[in-house]
């Protein structure tokens, strides 16, 4: 607790400005509310009955692993986090936001004058470059499938890095053990986001073995490999997930990865162009290599994430999130290291100076959207509740959201059906506001 408040002493700037972007965070959280999967995850699979405790959430995530999908892990938060107000959530996601930045801008060697001005630029670069951003950030289903996940994955990342940066800095005993346990966990957590992650830093480990010319003193490193590799198995063996297997290898696939190296492309090559620009500054520069290839490494899960969309059995906005938020942080890894340089700071400043100028209709745009959302579905709440408790809750016809960009949580997703042809998300609405049917209108 000590070496915390010292830090934060040390770092006064930079933990102000953490504590605004929390603030902000925790204000769009609280302008988010539930949408689409989040309503069918109030309830257990299993009974239908709402989610009340551990037990439930257990019962539930059995189902959900045979006949759903193997992401159990995920789905366990959403449905723990069904179990308390929505206030919670909000804090925590907002607090998972500000870890991933900060897990971003991890540099020990950054000035307190620097750090801010890079948070700040690193914030507004995910609002502009990342498509479908509240489902990823302020959807509670998407925030902890997808930008969770990016958490965990530096957090895992983060050891296979240090070491390769120091090699002197190795792990032993009890440490290992507990990395271990962590990545089993971490593998099974996202089928995009895992494996890219765990697959690239089996090579960061070979590197390191060839570069320091031992084996020895770095194999124990393969065991968290392997326990990722096996929590990943446990996840894509699952019976959902294999009944899916023929479906997706019966032909198409080269089709779908062109398609979606194409949409990478088309969505990447802004921050394709920075890169490798920053990456011929770097080496201009002399930059240290060992940054160079650590760079290189996100850019690389970023193309693999992107790779195994042409195996998923449907693709949409948020998937493409993976690959840009892997191909934004490789971006970061050049921008720190020239700024620490010091001779070729004036590129990255340059950059971040005009992501913070040049965007801020696209900022302001955006938190509208989301309070206009939000003022939609208060709106049908009231008037929804408004039916019920007068007893004209039977069947009710209620107009839709219509959210205008990609900041909105409830952006791209299903609203309401209009009909009876597909039951969901409708009847988990009706059941969560304690009414017969309900439906949409256009």
């Amino acid at each position: 607790m000590q070496k915390v408040i010292q830090c934060v002493k040390k770092n006064k700037l930079t933990a102000i400005t953490m504590c605004v972007m929390f603030l902000i965070s925790v204000f769009y959280n609280a302008m988010s509310p539930y949408a689409a999967d989040d309503y069918s995850y109030m309830f257990s699979a299993v009974t239908g009955e709402k989610i009340s405790n551990v037990f439930q959430i257990m019962i539930s995530l059995m189902d959900d692993y045979l006949k759903v999908n193997g992401r159990v892990l995920p789905h366990f938060f959403v449905q723990l986090f069904m179990i308390f107000p929505k206030w919670v959530f909000n804090l925590v996601n907002a607090a998972m936001y500000v870890v991933l930045i900060g897990l971003l801008l991890n540099r020990t060697g950054m000035k307190d004058s620097v750090r801010p001005l890079l948070c700040l630029a690193v914030a507004v670069a995910m609002w502009v470059f990342l498509p479908a951003y509240g489902q990823v950030f302020l959807w509670m289903t998407g925030s902890i499938n997808y930008s969770w996940s990016y958490v965990f994955a530096l957090i895992y990342l983060y050891f296979y890095r240090r070491v390769y940066l120091s090699p002197s800095d190795v792990l032993k005993g009890k440490q290992i053990v507990g990395l271990s346990v962590y990545s089993f966990f971490f593998g099974a957590y996202s089928a995009q986001v895992s494996f890219a992650t765990v697959f690239v830093s089996f090579f960061i480990l070979c590197l390191l073995m060839y570069s320091e010319h031992t084996v020895k003193k770095y194999v124990h490193y393969v065991i968290p490999v392997i326990t990722a590799a096996l929590g990943y198995l446990t996840m894509i063996l699952s019976p959902a997930e294999t009944e899916r297997l023929p479906e997706m290898s019966s032909g198409g696939i080269f089709k779908r990865v062109i398609d979606v190296f194409e949409t990478y492309y088309m969505s990447a090559r802004l921050l394709l162009i920075v890169w490798a620009v920053l990456l011929a500054v770097g080496i201009c520069f002399k930059v240290r290599k060992k940054e160079l290839v650590i760079s290189a490494a996100f850019v690389a899960i970023s193309i693999v994430t992107m790779g195994m969309l042409g195996a998923a059995s449907y693709v949409v906005a948020r998937h493409y999130t993976n690959s840009l938020f892997f191909l934004l942080a490789a971006n970061v890894v050049l921008v720190q290291a020239l700024i620490e340089r010091g001779n070729a700071k004036v590129v990255p400043y340059c950059i971040c100076a005009y992501l913070l100028t040049a965007n801020i209709w696209v900022l302001w745009e955006g938190t509208y959207d989301i309070y206009a959302t939000y003022k939609q579905h208060q709106e049908r709440e009231a008037y929804i509740c408004e039916q019920r408790d007068s007893g004209n809750g039977d069947v009710l016809y209620v107009p839709m959201i219509t959210p205008l960009t990609k900041y909105s949580c409830k952006y791209d997703l299903t609203d309401l059906q209009v009909d009876d042809t597909y039951v969901w998300p409708n009847s988990a609405v009706a059941k969560y506001y304690g009414i017969g049917k309900i439906y949409g209108i256009k």
